[in-house]
Formats: C-alpha cells, structure tokens, sequence
C-alpha cells in the first residue's frame, strides 16, 4: 500500500508543479490529499498538507493525520493549544503541499481496522467548522451516506465558506491475511 501511495502522490504532484510551471499566469499551484488503501485487515493513509484522516471506533475518534501547516506545527510542539489552533488565523499556512515541488514529501499512517470501524477523509471545510465530537456523533449514528451529508448540512448552518470534501468509510467486513511458512 505504501509503494501505491507514493506512486500516485508522485504522479499527481509531478504534473500539478509542471503545470504551474507551463501556466505561469496561473500562478504558482498546489493541493493537499488523503488518501487511504485498505488490505487485508489494514488501513495505510498517506497524506500531505492539511486534508485529515479519522478512525471511528467503539464512539471514540482518533485523528489519524497530522496537519502540514502551521497550526500543525505549534499543536504538535505544544505551542499553542487545540482550543486555539480553531480560531488562528494561520490555519490554512500550509508547511507541506503537492505541486509546490515536483516530488511532495507524504507521511503515513497505517491501523489495524476491526468490523464496524469508521474511517473519514476530509478537509478543512469540514473541520474548521465541526468539532471532533460532532464529526464522532454524526458518523456513530448515521450510515455513511447520510453521515456525509449531515456534516455538510452543519457546515452549511455555520456558513462555512472553505471547500469542503468528505468521505465516511464504515468497515462491514474484515479479512485476516493468511500467511503460510513453508515446511522442510
């Protein structure tokens, strides 16, 4: 999963930074992106910028990602406090990007996933204006469909102006890999 995520990252930054680089009117062109392959009984994430990955289980939620800006940055050293890091106004100064440069340095995160775990994909749009205890309820109670569009429903209410993109995964089944070892 790990070589699958590094390639398409690679990919994708690659032809974002060279087409910056042929539409220099355009400015200068980035993103950030979350993403998650499941194998056998695993999740690997693979992440750059601030786009988070959260894992549901049993009504407690985990932030699986850390943010690449620098909010991030001051809540991982313990700068400044996660009731703060909401309302900075430097939340959205990304340390990290695809397309800024033609190879983008990710991170993973790799769990073990039971039956009935929840991973959510998504960006600032949504947790800049829901906390991780609503994000937890609305997912814990809701199919993941309906979970989605509840949550955008609750950015809406709050006016949230940031795009926004949400992906709620429930785990219905797991299967264990089975390793053989050979006999002499």
């Amino acid at each position: 999963p790990r070589r699958i995520i590094r390639q398409a990252f690679d990919l994708a930054s690659r032809a974002i930074y060279d087409n910056s680089l042929n539409n220099p009117e355009e400015g200068q062109m980035c993103t950030t992106l979350t993403a998650a392959v499941f194998r056998h009984n695993e999740v690997t994430i693979g992440f750059v910028g601030d786009t988070r990955a959260y894992l549901v289980r049993r009504r407690q939620i985990q932030q699986l990602t850390t943010d690449h800006n620098q909010v991030g940055f001051r809540l991982k050293y313990g700068l400044i406090r996660e009731t703060d890091a909401m309302t900075s106004p430097n939340s959205s100064l990304l340390t990290r990007s695809m397309g800024s440069e033609p190879i983008c340095r990710i991170d993973f995160a790799k769990r073990e996933v039971f039956k009935d775990d929840v991973i959510v994909l998504c960006t600032d749009g949504l947790y800049g204006f829901a906390t991780d205890v609503e994000i937890l309820d609305v997912v814990s109670h809701h199919e993941p469909e309906e979970a989605a569009n509840l949550l955008l429903k609750l950015v809406e209410k709050r006016n949230g102006e940031d795009n926004i993109s949400i992906q709620v995964i429930r785990i219905n089944e797991v299967h264990r890999a089975i390793f053989f070892r050979g006999v002499k």
